[in-house]
């Protein structure tokens, strides 16, 4: 990866009534409706910690695509159906919202 790359980690959280099954089709038709066309993305990964948690990992080509692709995102269908299956940010839990990372090195 170039010294450029720029990663988002955005925790999880499933709604009630719906589970992994259901995670992995709204994460390929997701990946498939949006992540796909977008460029600048180098790659991305749906996680699953070890104490049942998701995440998604969005790999960047740079800032300033993550910067295009969210701006693209905030306005995206794709984006509501792939989280009409999640909980809402809670503004209690801060540290369970997306997190961006630069590369340094």
């Amino acid at each position: 990866m170039n010294r450029n790359t720029y990663v988002q980690f955005a925790p999880l959280r499933l709604r009630e009534g719906f589970d992994e099954q259901a995670l992995l089709a709204a994460s390929d038709a997701f990946q498939v409706s949006f992540i796909s066309r977008q460029q600048g993305i180098v790659k991305r990964i749906l996680m699953r910690g070890t104490d049942g948690s998701n995440a998604d990992m969005i790999y960047f080509e740079s800032k300033t695509a993550a910067e295009r692709v969210a701006a693209a995102q905030a306005v995206s269908q794709e984006r509501l159906e792939f989280f009409r299956i999640m909980q809402p940010p809670d503004p209690a839990r801060p540290h369970l919202r997306a997190l961006r990372f630069e590369q340094v090195k």
